[in-house]
């Protein structure tokens, strides 16, 4: 137990975040008499942890990458959203979620405006609400009730998008294939985060077989997601050993 409680301390310094809370568990189940001071240990990992992703935030930012950067913020959010940080995160990400999610459709809507305002005026406005929702459960100052709510409404107007989508693609299909394709890329993509945000906030509170149907749902809209597979192995493989979810 003493073994692993030092592993977590060198892994936690070298900044090997999942690596010690996996030997900050082993140590906790070789000796449950540890548990206050793995607890005070796995403190001082989140705190870094928040630090750490905080830095990479600002320097993926400070380099012109927003997306990159907003990715971090994300992790503070859903992963540690009791330290200090998450505040600063919020505010970080008021200023540049839109900026992030709308560049990917930002051309074809300006190229299609007549289409998107008749046509498929359905899909666009589930589109906005699937990331009003998404923006609204990243910004809540506590990952509970409500931000799975949202989420979950971000993931119901993502379906009601894709289904307008085929809906116009079965009446249309010549003549909008890069409007249609750019769309659903979009769609796509928003929508695996949100499933990946669902089963870290899952994963975090040892729902494991919870957190596996967000990771599974994922992969049902791309197969080859690598975000979703490596989660959904990380998941796997921290339910296989018995410890808690932590980076």
């Amino acid at each position: 137990a003493e073994g692993q409680l030092q592993l977590g301390n060198f892994a936690r310094d070298i900044e090997f975040f999942a690596h010690a809370g996996r030997h900050y568990g082993y140590a906790e189940k070789a000796d449950p008499g540890l548990k206050p001071r793995v607890a005070s240990e796995v403190a001082t990992l989140k705190r870094r942890a928040a630090a750490w992703a905080m830095s990479n935030a600002k320097e993926a930012i400070a380099a012109g990458n927003l997306s990159r950067g907003e990715d971090w913020l994300e992790k503070i959010l859903t992963k540690l959203p009791d330290q200090p940080e998450a505040a600063e995160a919020r505010r970080m990400l008021d200023a540049y979620f839109d900026r992030v999610h709308r560049e990917d459709v930002a051309d074809a809507e300006r190229e299609n405006k007549d289409v998107l305002a008749k046509e498929l005026s359905k899909a666009k406005s589930a589109y906005d609400e699937m990331l009003a929702a998404n923006k609204t459960a990243l910004q809540s100052e506590k990952v509970g009730s409500k931000a799975v709510r949202s989420w979950e409404k971000a993931v119901d107007q993502g379906e009601r998008a894709t289904k307008e989508l085929d809906r116009f693609e079965k009446q249309n299909p010549e003549g909008y294939e890069d409007l249609l394709g750019t769309y659903r890329a979009a769609v796509d993509k928003e929508l695996i985060g949100v499933h990946l945000h669902l089963a870290t906030h899952w994963a975090s509170r040892n729902s494991n077989n919870k957190a596996l149907v967000h990771t599974n749902r994922a992969l049902a809209v791309d197969p080859g997601s690598d975000r979703a597979l490596s989660m959904r192995n990380r998941i796997i493989d921290a339910s296989s050993r018995g410890n808690p979810w932590v980076w």
